[in-house]
């Protein structure tokens, strides 16, 4: 991804997050970019295009955050944690400061419907490694690692857009975070 591009879609998210996705314009992006409109349709023809590209951009910068911390930690449940404090806490956090969520949360068209898609297999797919090492545990409960990884990848989720509050966010995380560790049998270690 170019500098430019990387300048677009933090302008967009700004631009989506402040009038939502279906009242922003292409002029509105282009404005926030300080870019001229050619120059912003040379790198995204519309803005499902860019709203698209924004949802992967964001779901990729976070899943790498967790990555990279998961190697700084051993247990499970921090990896949870982690997990947990570089994807889900700071999309619900961005979901509340807009004040027209419901197109963020639906994806609003097909390319970002595909985007949320993508990022939920990526996740998926990076919770696997995690749970790998307890294979037999979680099979013990009639799963696959995969299966489990995809239900704490969608659960996770879909708190961020049903939580009332932050307080309650972090509540049902932790009963996430328990229910994977009583599957697992990981141990639970206070912070």
């Amino acid at each position: 991804m170019t500098e430019t591009q990387t300048k677009l879609l933090e302008a967009a998210i700004r631009t989506f997050v402040q009038y939502g996705v279906r009242k922003a314009t292409m002029l509105d992006i282009a404005e926030e970019a300080a870019v001229s409109r050619p120059t912003l349709y040379a790198s995204y023809r519309s803005k499902d295009e860019i709203l698209g590209a924004c949802i992967r951009f964001m779901a990729e910068a976070s899943l790498e955050k967790a990555k990279k911390a998961w190697d700084k930690v051993d247990a499970l449940d921090r990896k949870l944690d982690v997990y947990f404090e570089n994807t889900v806490i700071p999309a619900f956090d961005l979901l509340q400061s807009s004040p027209s969520s419901d197109d963020l949360i639906s994806g609003h068209n097909a390319a970002g419907k595909a985007a949320i898609l993508e990022s939920r297999i990526n996740a998926r797919n990076a919770l696997i490694d995690v749970l790998a090492p307890f294979e037999s545990q979680i099979e013990y409960s009639g799963q696959s690692v995969s299966q489990f990884a995809h239900f704490v990848v969608i659960t996770a989720q879909g708190m961020k857009y049903t939580a009332g509050s932050k307080e309650e966010l972090l509540d049902l995380l932790a009963s996430l975070k328990a229910a994977v560790l009583s599957v697992t049998g990981g141990e639970f270690r206070r912070a």
